[in-house]
């Protein structure tokens, strides 16, 4: 919806307007912040949003929007790098918490469930009541299940319980580590594809632009096909809905905060600002370019305002933030 009202009425409709890296890693940063401090961290958005909207007023009224021509490619370079460097730093450290929290152990016990089977055999009463025949089907089920491998119920491991996760279950570290560098190899080879001499021009293109996408959803695929070892899966809900119906509707409330953070959050509004600041205006130079041709020119002043007045509304319903993508 963000997307539809910035096309129609924007001075430069051929961006493509989503949510990006940097706004998503402040969003994780603030929310950080604000349990850390006891603070509601969707209605700090909100009031993120509104001073949004009077940054990019003031800022667009004394034409601030003209200083994107001190913006050159070697700015985008950078910023492109930093927010590269962010992911990758990300990545590890997820990779890292796993292996916190299913360690590799040299030895994994199992707790054996299988119903013993009697044998048909004679057997002698013990005084204790057990019968020796008894005694040698427990054995033997106990043998054979180990030698054959049978299936185990991996909710059945003796393992001990990590106090800051799930179970620890076998093969869970490892098997993501395949899944990360798997997925990373895989695009990186379909992006170098693009330039081989295999195949034709067309198919090498189209293998090389979505090579990410293909990589991620092949790895999602194989994840898919091996049930057997635990790996840790997004939650989704079935259908739109307020995060928690129970504490709220679809507005966000405003209440249950100190009464002097509304003015204090005009300092992370300053931030995301600087961000969609850069995102939205660096996009713009780059579709404005003189060899393009463009008839149409670009509203510097009118599409930063739009936006952070779409992203003031966001706020309130405590979507993402947008930006040119």
């Amino acid at each position: 919806m963000v997307g539809l009202v910035f096309h129609l009425l924007s001075g430069q409709p051929l961006v493509i307007i989503g949510t990006t890296g940097p706004l998503l890693l402040f969003d994780e940063a603030l929310n950080q912040f604000c349990i850390s401090n006891n603070f509601s961290f969707l209605t700090v958005r909100v009031y993120v949003g509104c001073w949004l909207a009077v940054i990019a007023l003031v800022v667009s009224a004394f034409e601030g929007s003209v200083y994107v021509r001190l913006f050159t490619r070697f700015t985008q370079e950078i910023f492109s790098a930093l927010i590269t460097l962010i992911y990758i730093v990300e990545t590890v450290m997820k990779l890292v918490s796993v292996y916190k929290r299913h360690p590799l152990l040299a030895e994994y016990s199992y707790k054996n469930i299988t119903e013993p089977q009697p044998l048909p055999m004679p057997y002698l009463e013990e005084g204790n009541g057990t019968t020796t025949a008894g005694l040698l089907a427990e054995s033997l089920t106990t043998v054979v299940n180990a030698t054959l491998g049978m299936p185990i119920d991996s909710d059945n491991l003796l393992i001990p319980e990590d106090v800051n996760g799930p179970r620890n279950r076998p093969n869970t570290a490892l098997f993501c580590t395949i899944l990360t560098l798997g997925t990373f190899s895989l695009a990186y080879y379909l992006k170098l594809f693009r330039n081989s001499h295999f195949l034709g021009r067309n198919a090498r293109r189209a293998l090389g632009d979505f090579g990410v996408p293909i990589s991620i959803a092949l790895f999602v695929l194989i994840d898919f096909m091996i049930p057997e070892v635990f790996t840790e899966k997004l939650s989704v809900p079935e259908g739109l809905s307020p995060s928690d119906e129970t504490r709220r509707g679809w507005i966000i409330p405003l209440g249950g905060v100190p009464g002097w953070l509304p003015f204090v959050a005009g300092i992370p509004a300053l931030l995301v600002y600087i961000l969609i600041f850069m995102e939205t205006h660096i996009s713009e130079l780059i579709v404005d370019k003189p060899e393009r041709g463009l008839k149409k020119g670009s509203g510097l002043h009118m599409d930063i305002v739009l936006l952070c007045f779409l992203n003031t509304v966001c706020g309130f319903f405590g979507m993402p933030w947008h930006c040119a993508a």
